[in-house]
């Protein structure tokens, strides 16, 4: 897997059963990888920017995977980002990307269903669970308030979750997308 701004490692324990590439344009973060990676052969640490990652040889990965990145890119360089992470993964392999919606979704899909055999398209945070989510957690969490707790976790939670996987195809109503 190659995890595109990888900060410190922070995803590698749900991909234990594979070999890691962790790409990051910050070198302090690295440098705080946890020892238990540092010994492992399969966990390697590259120090590269996802706007040019040319020093990496083609096809290294048959998957990789980008959280909370696209949205610190202009939308003139998203596009860019996405084509150097399918550079460096094979034909046929897989990309996750999370990024908000926009003008620039529809040239990202685009480039990839020329690139790919088959692209999905979810859409999520919609503006329903945006509207509970900023009523109901404050910046610590869920809002400190019991009874706020109780009824957002059991009752507000569960429904919203519903609620987003019924709105995964809608682009109007959400602000966040997966390809």
């Amino acid at each position: 897997y190659l995890d595109i701004a990888c900060a410190s490692f922070k995803s590698r324990d749900l991909f234990y059963n594979s070999k890691y590439i962790g790409i990051d344009n910050d070198l302090n973060r690295l440098s705080m990888i946890p020892e238990r990676f540092k010994k492992k052969l399969d966990s390697v640490p590259v120090f590269g920017n996802m706007l040019n990652l040319s020093t990496l040889p083609r096809c290294i990965s048959e998957s990789a995977i980008s959280t909370n990145t696209f949205h610190w890119l202009k939308d003139s360089d998203k596009l860019k980002a996405l084509g150097e992470i399918s550079r460096l993964v094979s034909g046929g392999g897989d990309i996750f990307i999370d990024c908000d919606s926009g003008k620039h979704v529809v040239v990202m899909e685009d480039y990839l269903d020329q690139q790919y055999k088959s692209v999905k398209i979810y859409y999520y945070r919609n503006k329903f669970s945006s509207f509970f989510e900023e009523k109901f957690i404050d910046k610590k969490g869920v809002n400190s308030a019991y009874y706020w707790h109780i009824l957002y976790k059991y009752i507000l939670w569960p429904l919203l979750f519903i609620f987003e996987l019924l709105t995964l195809k809608f682009k109007s109503s959400s602000s966040r997308v997966i390809l």
